[in-house]
């Protein structure tokens, strides 16, 4: 484990660093107690570093502080928006009052207070807490301080649906609306549900044009404005598609709520019975759930489908059409938490890799290069003599549970975002190829003698992903697309300096995998003009590519694959001989090391003390002078078969001069 640690804090404290200056762009001084948390995630693993002490207490430390302040931070996070999906909004609280005490002074503190604010509300308490509010207003002593509670008291009011209370603190000093999207969202729905729909086209105006449309952390806000402003607009249709089953349009918003705005959006269209229904299933959906306040919310919509309908409202048409092609970018987008039948390609891969480790670790726990060869491995030297199909076999297998448990990792998280972006015909071909791209690299550069895994090929889906939001830009939303190009240049500019540094990283197949990934992507990338001819063709190629591993794979023998390797031609002595290319002689010794079994395997002296694990093979050849001289080979006992039919060559190509 201490083999990793070096690098393992070197990527914690460049992760710390990186979203310390995601947090400097956002220029928000309420968040100044993560920047000591992440400060201290940076001095941690770089004072291990420096002390030389990663393997001791400090490096164990700063891992651990790292793991506790940003990685259970980000998983209480998903776990917090599934417990709002689900309508339990306890322990949504619970979680994020947790999440707020592990990362303090972040956006968990501000979500935290929120969710006070909406209990005070459900509980009939708004008056009490808003004067709690306007107590700690008056003692704030920072604008940051003041901002925060201006918006909580904004919430606060919102949820009651007071909605005229809203108006009015925004009036008595308006907010910056560009700058602040939480609560620019609330008086678009208030401006809403007070039939002041041009008052609200003017909010969102102003938040489309500002810098909130360009900021990946507002996007939720930005679309919860969009989504109103729609629904009370009359624009059902577009409603109902940003609100489908499985959307990630408002991520956490539970699927009574989505019935709810459907309703909405139908009866400001004059649809009252597609109102009424979409009422009557938020109602069902909130009772089911518990919760009351959308249940009220659904029995008011339902009074009002038996209500005269109401006069479709007259909109800014130009802005309804800015917000519809913005927010159907917004459903372009792959969805992070997408079913894995919907990216079966990803599923297979990922299972194929597992299943392949575990069938290999069930064989053997420690595999020596010979049994990995066997298997399939990437040998240069094997290549080199014909054997191709190591090219692709050498993708699904991989060193040790670590190894795998990495891999597998990575490829889940990005394969199902550019299986999604590309399609599952198109992402198979750029998977097998660039992985195909990354073997001939690591082949070529001869960087180590055996090489495995996937490696190659989730740096050339990671390169088609760069590729994609670099030429797909138009399609997909700037905020979007901008923070997840910005992150994956920094992970991999990140990835591929931590990594020059550790000797047993195949750096040759990293970098062929990113180049054929890139150059596949820009090939393949989906575009207006068809492209059937270049996705059929890498398709059939990768499934080419694939059964010929395969084959290749179940019918390898390691001693026909050694007996056909690139010879050398040697003078030794007075003795010339035909050795495989990839043995080293060392002259000092007078011997040849085959790194793939033993030091020393073949020497013209005999050894007295051999490792019980080797096998002393002697050789004789008879010399014109009519002497014996011999051979002394030493082979793992578990080799011999391997070795014998390449013993018998080299003895046989044995000359005198």
């Amino acid at each position: 484990m201490c083999l990793h640690l070096p690098w393992l804090l070197l990527a914690v404290a460049a992760s710390a660093a990186w979203l310390s200056v995601l947090l400097y762009r956002r220029r928000d001084p309420s968040l100044r107690g993560l920047s000591w948390v992440l400060l201290a995630n940076i001095l941690l693993p770089v004072a291990a570093l420096a002390t030389g002490r990663e393997c001791g207490l400090l490096g164990w430390l700063a891992l651990f502080v790292f793991a506790l302040t940003v990685v259970v931070p980000a998983l209480l996070r998903v776990l917090e928006t599934r417990a709002q999906v689900l309508g339990r909004a306890e322990w949504a609280a619970r979680l994020c009052a947790l999440r707020a005490a592990l990362q303090p002074g972040g956006p968990a503190s501000r979500d935290r207070d929120l969710r006070a604010a909406l209990a005070a509300a459900r509980a009939g308490r708004t008056d009490d807490h808003l004067a709690l509010l306007k107590a700690r207003l008056n003692r704030a002593g920072s604008a940051a301080r003041v901002q925060a509670l201006r918006e909580q008291m904004l919430y606060l009011l919102l949820q009651s649906r007071r909605f005229a209370d809203v108006v009015a603190l925004h009036e008595a000093d308006p907010f910056p609306i560009e700058t602040q999207p939480l609560a620019a969202s609330g008086l678009v729905r208030a401006y809403c549900e007070l039939g002041q729909l041009d008052r609200a086209a003017r909010v969102l105006r102003a938040l489309e044009a500002g810098p909130a449309a360009l900021d990946l952390a507002a996007a939720a806000q930005l679309n919860h404005a969009r989504l109103m402003f729609l629904a009370f607009s009359g624009q059902a249709r577009a409603v109902a598609d940003l609100l489908d089953a499985g959307s990630s349009f408002i991520p956490g918003l539970p699927e009574s709520a989505r019935a709810y705005w459907i309703g909405t959006a139908a009866l400001y269209a004059g649809q009252s019975e597609p109102a009424q229904q979409a009422f009557l299933r938020a109602r069902a959906l909130a009772l089911a759930q518990a919760d009351q306040r959308v249940a009220l919310l659904a029995e008011e919509g339902l009074r009002r489908t038996t209500m005269p309908t109401p006069p479709t409202p007259d909109v800014d048409r130009e802005l309804v059409h800015l917000v519809l092609e913005r927010s159907r970018a917004v459903l372009a987008l792959p969805r992070p938490r997408v079913r894995m039948r919907q990216v079966p390609v990803t599923l297979a891969l990922v299972a194929g890799n597992v299943a392949i480790f575990v069938a290999s670790y069930l064989i053997s726990r420690d595999p020596d290069g010979w049994t990995r060869v066997r298997w399939g491995a990437n040998f240069p030297p094997a290549v080199a003599a014909g054997e191709w199909w190591r090219l692709t076999a050498s993708m699904f297998l991989h060193a040790d549970p670590l190894h795998i448990l990495c891999n597998g990792y990575v490829l889940l998280l990005l394969g199902r975002l550019v299986e999604q972006l590309y399609g599952a015909r198109r992402y198979l071909g750029l998977y097998v190829l660039s992985g195909i791209g990354g073997s001939i690299a690591s082949a070529r550069a001869a960087q180590g003698l055996v090489s495995v895994g996937a490696s190659g090929a989730i740096f050339g889906v990671l390169g088609a992903l760069i590729v994609a939001l670099l030429v797909r830009r138009r399609a997909l939303p700037p905020s979007w697309r901008r923070g997840l190009l910005t992150n994956l240049l920094f992970l991999l500019l990140l990835q591929l300096a931590v990594e020059w540094k550790v000797e047993f990283i195949d750096h040759a197949a990293h970098l062929g995998g990113l180049l054929s990934g890139i150059l596949l992507g820009l090939l393949l990338v989906p575009r207006q003009r068809p492209a059937r001819l270049r996705v059929g063709l890498a398709l059939a190629l990768a499934v080419a590519a694939l059964g010929y591993g395969a084959v290749g794979a179940l019918t390898c023998d390691p001693a026909v694959t050694l007996r056909k390797l690139p010879r050398q031609t040697v003078r030794w002595g007075e003795l010339t001989l035909e050795a495989p290319r990839y043995w080293k002689f060392k002259e000092k010794e007078d011997a040849f090391d085959d790194p793939m079994d033993t030091n020393r395997v073949l020497s013209r002296h005999e050894y007295d003390k051999v490792p019980p694990e080797v096998r002393h093979l002697e050789r004789s050849v008879l010399a014109p002078d009519g002497r014996m001289v011999s051979l002394h080979f030493y082979v793992q006992k578990d080799h011999v078969r391997i070795y014998e039919p390449l013993l018998a060559d080299i003895t046989g190509s044995v000359r005198f001069r």
